[in-house]
């Protein structure tokens, strides 16, 4: 088995798990708060399965093992790097779960409208993009957030939690 599958495989789940989480948590919530985080939450399972029976599958056939030396991930390291590609695949898991549990964390407490740009802007930074194509993304995805989600569809997002613990 190849390691990289398997890295992919955990984080597919993972990203499964927190759709479910998701749903969980907004149980609460009125039905028209509810709407938006569990229909992204269910693409986001229906999403995760296709992928992970995918990378099943390719794992049966012996598929994307690694063999094409030229196109491999930089993750997965060059032949004979025995337990460094192992390292690097286990830091870039680590970094990928930190980084998704900063954003839902960002997302309950500060609300989507403010923690996804903020996410979208810390993540290209701490991918050395420049300073510019950062603030355009962020901004960028702020504007179409708020020009399709709430100008046209009227999306009620719930209050965050920080908001409503200073009475905001």
């Amino acid at each position: 088995m190849n390691i990289s599958r398997l890295v992919d495989l955990l984080l597919t789940l993972f990203f499964g798990l927190i759709g479910i989480a998701a749903i969980i948590m907004v149980g609460d919530f009125p039905f028209r708060d509810q709407l938006f985080p569990v229909v992204a939450s269910i693409l986001i399972i229906i999403f995760t399965i296709g992928s992970g029976a995918t990378i099943i599958r390719n794992m049966r056939l012996g598929l994307d093992n690694g063999e094409d030396q030229e196109n491999i991930r930089p993750s997965e390291g060059r032949a004979g790097d025995g337990i460094l590609g192992v390292q690097q695949d286990f830091k870039t898991i680590r970094r990928i779960i930190g980084l998704i549990t900063l954003l839902v964390l960002l997302v309950f407490l500060i609300g989507h409208m403010i923690a996804i740009p903020v996410f979208i802007f810390l993540y290209m930074k701490l991918n050395r993009e420049p300073l510019w194509i950062c603030l355009v993304s962020a901004g960028g995805f702020y504007a179409l957030t708020w020009a399709v989600l709430i100008e046209t569809m009227n999306v009620a997002f719930p209050v965050p939690y920080l908001f409503d613990w200073l009475g905001l």
